[in-house]
């Protein structure tokens, strides 16, 4: 892991030698393949299949996208339904993205400025931790690869660059490296990676892009926030992680691999024997010379030579049974493990909360990164008042309510207000509830709703004064 800032210099490795964050970007591209449903750049036997034409049909990969199946459903429980936000500003948020990159990455994260709060690719940064404490950040760096053309005529030549955005508590720093090859890139034993290295720096500003920014010649703008600007949403932190784990954990990784194997064979057996072929004595086939084969004839009178046997189709005498078993059973184990209810036992749920029964697996799978955004959002949006020309608030200042993405049932939710004003109007005419209490206690049940451009609180004690009046 990286701990200091120092590998952003002249004649650095790029990208940085670290075995953390390589084995921690070679994961998060593992993971956004699965996503895309790239699965034959991540499954070798899969590409391997897919490659070995033995056969005159080309295989086509029948790809099961259950991972990105399962970011979707996690992500309708935690912002299904638009979470409720009370706060002196609401501001605009890029939800959805950081929430999947955190599902699929294990880490999500926000840039926040006076304009604006983006979601940045975990794969187009880097974290620098504390010494003593992984998972708290010192700083966070945000990486552009660029590539401009410059010189003219035979001089002409193509320039790689990297463009580095540092965000430490109460400054940003732009700068620009070129990236050049490495003079050790051809030393026996030299560790290198890839062979090349950084060369600068050089102004950001310089860059006709980068023009825009209100820095100074350091590439230095101070922020007015000793905190760093950019905010990150973890999944799942243990305490040997500096970053959340991904919902794509390793044990899917074979059972994906297995199911996409079995449909996609399946699929070319079907396929091979949709249309039968014919088998006949030679009497019943013509060579077809532009095809440079034999064909049917078909649409002819077909006469068989003397101890020729009968025409007839080639039909696949086979079972697929033990395939189709094993396609259940992957499909059940993967659902498992991705915590996933199946949709036939979902639909046979008779209420909204019958369906959160049948879903608990899944609601108690996203508890963790639903109480993580609930936590970081009131941070986001003090953060962003705090650069901005808004007035300043701190984060206890923001609540969150999320709901569980599953929709009520007007008649269970009737039946429920129903039970709770009984009981309230029974513990009020047995004064153990006074009538204030009691109608504060309907309005927080959603029993009955607030007066027209009025709080709860203000409900309570209008309709509270109303009724006193109307007795005397």
């Amino acid at each position: 892991m990286l701990t200091d800032l120092k590998w952003i210099a002249d004649g650095q490795p790029w990208p940085p030698e670290d075995a953390d964050e390589k084995a921690r970007l070679t994961e998060h591209a593992k993971n956004r393949l699965l996503y895309n449903g790239d699965h034959q750049a991540v499954f070798p036997k899969l590409a391997a299949y897919l490659r070995d034409n033995d056969d005159d049909d080309k295989k086509v990969p029948i790809i099961i996208g259950l991972a990105k199946t399962a970011t979707k459903e996690y992500l309708n429980f935690i912002i299904g339904e638009s979470p409720e936000i009370d706060a002196p500003i609401i501001y605009d948020l890029p939800d959805y993205e950081v929430l999947t990159d955190a599902s699929r990455y294990g880490i999500g994260a926000m840039e926040i400025s006076q304009d604006r709060v983006v979601a940045i690719s975990p794969e187009n940064f880097y974290m620098v931790v504390e010494p003593g404490n992984i998972q708290q950040a010192s700083a966070y760096v945000i990486f552009a690869v660029f590539k401009q053309t410059e010189g003219e005529g035979d001089k002409k030549k193509e320039h790689e660059y990297v463009k580095f955005t540092i965000h430490t508590k109460g400054q940003i720093q732009h700068v620009v490296y070129e990236v050049v090859s490495s003079d050790l890139a051809n030393v026996p034993g030299a560790t290198t990676g890839s062979g090349k290295k950084l060369a600068g720096p050089i102004q950001a500003k310089s860059f006709k892009q980068y023009e825009y920014l209100e820095v100074d010649a350091e590439g230095k703008q101070d922020t007015g926030v000793d905190e760093l600007l950019v905010v990150r949403i973890d999944n799942i932190l243990t305490s040997d992680r500096y970053y959340g784990q991904s919902d794509y954990i390793p044990e899917i990784y074979s059972k994906l691999e297995a199911l996409d194997l079995a449909y996609t064979q399946r699929a070319v057996v079907l396929r091979k024997f949709t249309h039968p072929r014919p088998m006949a004595g030679s009497s019943a086939f013509t060579f077809d010379h532009a095809k440079q084969k034999y064909v049917w004839k078909s649409e002819e009178a077909i006469i068989l030579d003397a101890g020729e046997p009968p025409a007839q189709y080639l039909t696949w005498q086979a079972e697929l049974g033990a395939v189709e078993a094993e396609i259940r059973d992957l499909y059940k184990q993967l659902l498992k493990d991705f915590s996933l209810t199946d949709d036939d036992e979902v639909n046979k749920a008779e209420s909204g909360t019958a369906i959160r029964l049948k879903q608990s697996e899944t609601l108690a799978k996203v508890r963790w990164l639903a109480s993580e955004y609930q936590k970081k959002v009131p941070i986001i949006y003090s953060l962003k008042s705090k650069i901005s020309k808004d007035a300043s608030f701190e984060p206890d200042k923001v609540q969150v309510t999320l709901q569980d993405g599953i929709p009520d049932d007007p008649m269970e939710t009737a039946n429920r207000h129903n039970i709770q004003a009984t009981a309230l109007s029974t513990l009020t005419m047995a004064r153990i509830l006074s009538p204030k209490a009691a109608l504060q206690a309907a309005y927080d049940a959603g029993i009955i709703q607030p007066l027209p451009d009025m709080t709860v609180a203000k409900s309570v004690a209008q309709v509270s004064e109303e009724a006193k009046e109307q007795v005397m």
